[in-house]
């Protein structure tokens, strides 16, 4: 991912005593929103990781072909990214698919501590993840769930984190990069307006923010 500054917030931002919400994360949240009420079980999931199956493992993987579904058609559906070549649109996805898949399960995970979140209802468990071998992998995203707790994220912070991911100009071979990192940048300005005058007793969520996203390629 392409640095971005930490420095802290200007005066302006911090003198602002009216919160602000900016358009561009109400269009973010109105995309979540979209795909959160378009998503209907599909038959081909009927009965997979529910009690009776004898193929966990393969129905994890099957749930996470249909999550990984719903990424695409989300970053399709983004303010701008029409704007964007396909091809640009291809090596972004192609950046950043596994940590986009990690941010919505830890997100969904926020309220059961504990159990990972995965589509339809379906949970699991870190006695279930060691049963299938992959139990390291779920320790490190339900400790990350437990981060996005702790620092209390919202749900318009969560889109702008994930958009942000998204959006990363220096992923090689891009034919428009600059036009990337102009949608990065208002993206990162929409994020700073959010959350100093949303929270300016906690001038840090900033930079806490964006000091989360290195940690999903480690996830």
């Amino acid at each position: 991912m392409a640095e971005v500054s930490l420095a802290p917030p200007t005066e302006h931002h911090m003198t602002s005593l009216q919160p602000i919400t900016p358009q561009l994360l109400e269009d973010l949240t109105a995309v979540e929103s979209l795909m959160m009420e378009e998503e209907e079980e599909q038959a081909c999931c009927a009965g997979k990781m529910l009690e009776g199956d004898t193929n966990m493992f393969g129905s994890l993987l099957h749930m996470a072909d249909h999550c990984l579904y719903k990424i695409v058609r989300w970053a399709r559906n983004l303010p701008d990214f029409a704007n964007v070549s396909t091809d640009d649109q291809i090596l972004l996805l192609q950046n950043c698919w596994a940590e986009l898949l990690c941010i919505c399960t830890c997100w969904n995970s926020i309220r059961t501590p504990g159990q990972l979140r995965i589509s339809y209802g379906r949970t699991l468990s870190l006695d279930q993840a060691h049963m299938m071998g992959v139990g390291d992998l779920v320790e490190r995203l339900l400790n990350f769930a437990d981060v996005l707790r702790e620092y209390e994220i919202d749900a318009y912070e969560f889109v702008a984190m994930k958009a942000l991911r998204l959006l990363t100009p220096d992923v090689k071979n891009l034919k428009n990069e600059g036009v990337i990192r102009q949608q990065q940048e208002l993206l990162l300005d929409a994020l700073t307006d959010y959350t100093t005058t949303h929270f300016p007793k906690c001038p840090q969520k900033f930079s806490r923010l964006l000091a989360l996203l290195p940690q999903l390629s480690r996830s």
